[in-house]
């Protein structure tokens, strides 16, 4: 579990929902358009409360600091799996000019150089390659959670409700730091393991993985290790 690292006070973010909602009215009127990226849209938020990623809340704002994140589609051409998926922009910026990005910290860089690990790949004997299942959903924190407030109907028909997301998402940009560093925290955490500190510390980019032995079995048990980290 995380928080936020924020670098001004939250009381800083004045309303937002009012924009948070315009921004859900002109996605719904793009969805209503475009009827494939709409079951994909509805299918991704269905699957994020399913999930328990995000839980529906009764409105707070007044009484305590809310962010609400407005949020569009974004796709992704190279997936097999996801091609389309929701980005929660935590760059939108309220009526003093401030954003959720603005008064967070963007964090330091904690894995190594992508060039270093690829060059670190090609010179095992055994490789492989693996990737870690939503990554940034495996993050959580209780604390800041009303920071990250959004706005959703399933139909123009109902009425809009309030979540808040229980986990870290895309578009906050202190986010790539935050599930790097816990990955590097998992790795200080497991000594008793022989091999799996070291690959989680040196062979990951991000959530993508790219690591090799000198033998099958050693690979074998390379894998047994770092899958039971997770």
């Amino acid at each position: 579990m995380v928080k936020l690292p924020t670098k001004m006070e939250p009381t800083q973010l004045l309303t937002s929902r009012l924009s948070a909602q315009r921004r859900l009215h002109a996605v719904q009127r793009r969805l209503e358009r475009d009827p494939h990226l709409k079951v994909h849209y509805h299918n991704f938020m269905k699957e994020y409360e399913e999930l328990g990623h995000m839980e529906p809340v009764t409105s707070q704002e007044g009484k305590s600091t809310c962010y609400f994140l407005p949020h569009h589609p974004v796709f992704k051409e190279t997936s097999s799996t996801t091609n389309t998926r929701v980005m929660f922009d935590g760059g939108a910026k309220i009526s003093n000019g401030l954003s959720l990005n603005d008064i967070t910290q963007v964090g330091a860089t904690v894995q190594q150089d992508l060039y270093l690990i690829v060059l670190q790949f090609r010179m095992h004997q055994v490789c492989f390659t693996a990737d870690i299942p939503k990554m940034y959903r495996q993050v959580v924190h209780r604390q800041d959670r009303d920071l990250q407030r959004i706005l959703w109907r399933c139909s123009s028909d109902e009425h809009i409700q309030e979540y808040r997301l229980t986990s870290v998402t895309y578009g906050i940009s202190s986010v790539p730091f935050l599930a790097t560093r816990c990955l590097k925290k998992i790795a200080d955490d497991k000594k008793k393991y022989p091999r799996a500190p070291q690959v989680l510390s040196n062979d990951f980019y991000v959530d993508d993985l790219l690591s090799g032995t000198s033998t099958i079995e050693e690979k074998i048990n390379v894998q047994k290790e770092i899958s039971s980290q997770f």
